[in-house]
């Protein structure tokens, strides 16, 4: 990694923390009052998973990290924005290029709004594709080749593959976490079924296809519920991803916390 000054880090991860609560505030407020408003923040901003384990020399997860929080951040922004069809498209691909797993819930918020309104669904899928394409070309544009590997290459290499891949530099050997415990399970379920790629492991399957899933099931569904069905989403996440561990849990912790505590 090369890592960014620190001052410019914290700077970030406390920008993207104070979006996460007014979005919060804004989604429990619409949900059940203000009373519920402050409630989510309180319950979200003083969860130990935010604030970070660990000791003085070693946290895991929560502020330290701002790939635990951003993304978080941009996704709770987009179901704020959920009566914005547009809006709330490009705040998921948005979410998606701070920390490429938010890309796989779109069927989700897409199909909230295609069973209620599809000109609704059309602005959504354009705001999607539009964010989502401003960040690919950036990519393509500001990302050079290495050892003969070009940019699409190197995007994969460095998202899925890094997360998931066996070298030394990989995590998908990683003892940190339910299949790091038992080997066992992991040679089946965390290995491609063909090829090499991370995208054919089982658990990759059987999550990409309750994401898709979810553009049915959400027919019909409340707010809460619908956040509901967003914190499962990414709590699946963590069944694919080898090296999750328990320390994850700002990806779907405060949907849970609007699933449980919002009014229908």
């Amino acid at each position: 990694y090369i890592l960014p000054p620190v001052m410019a880090a914290q700077l970030a991860c406390l920008m993207f923390q104070l979006l996460a609560l007014w979005a919060l505030y804004g989604i429990g407020r619409r949900t059940g009052g203000k009373e519920l408003g402050y409630a989510l923040v309180i319950l979200y901003a003083g969860s130990s998973y935010v604030l970070g384990l660990g000791s003085d020399t070693f946290l895991a997860g929560g502020l330290v990290y701002v790939s635990h929080i951003a993304p978080t951040a941009m996704l709770l922004l987009a179901v704020y924005f959920l009566h914005r069809p547009f809006v709330s498209g490009s705040f998921v691909a948005a979410a998606a290029g701070v920390l490429f797993f938010p890309v796989f819930f779109y069927p989700l918020f897409f199909g909230w709004h295609f069973w209620r309104d599809r000109s609704a669904a059309m602005r959504s899928l354009a705001g999607f594709v539009l964010v989502g394409g401003q960040i690919g070309l950036m990519v393509i544009l500001f990302t050079g080749t290495l050892d003969g590997k070009g940019p699409i290459a190197l995007l994969l290499e460095s998202t899925l593959e890094h997360q998931e891949g066996f070298s030394s530099r990989e995590y998908g050997q990683s003892p940190f976490s339910f299949w790091g415990n038992f080997p066992g399970l992991a040679a089946f379920w965390q290995t491609p079924l063909v090829g090499e790629t991370s995208l054919f492991k089982p658990t990759f399957l059987l999550f990409s296809t309750w994401c898709l899933a979810a553009f049915f099931l959400v027919r019909g569904r409340s707010l809460p519920e619908f956040a509901l069905m967003l914190a499962s989403l990414a709590a699946a996440l963590q069944l694919w991803k080898t090296h999750a561990a328990g320390t994850y849990v700002e990806w779907y912790y405060p949907f849970l916390l609007i699933g449980l505590l919002g009014r229908s």
